[in-house]
């Protein structure tokens, strides 16, 4: 996957993956493509419209000062493990 910075504002980071296998010449065709319609996309929760940011972001509440916990691993038979 090649990055594409289709940011237009400066200091405001807006990116979108494209495909590794487009000439130097498509990449900048899709790019100015998708800078020019870039309004079309939500880069955040908020900007879409009718849902509640609340309802869709996950929060992991923890307690101050908790450690963290790793738990050890388990072997997996050979023939699930693919």
């Amino acid at each position: 996957m090649i990055l594409l910075d289709i940011s237009i504002k400066l200091g405001n980071v807006e990116s979108i993956y494209s495909g590794l296998y487009f000439s130097p010449s498509h990449i900048e065709t899709y790019k100015v493509l998708f800078q020019w319609f870039r309004d079309t996309f939500a880069w955040n929760y908020e900007e879409i419209l009718g849902i509640n940011p609340n309802i869709v972001v996950h929060k992991i509440k923890m307690y101050p000062g908790a450690k963290p916990i790793q738990k050890c691993h388990h072997p997996v038979h050979e023939k699930k493990a693919t």
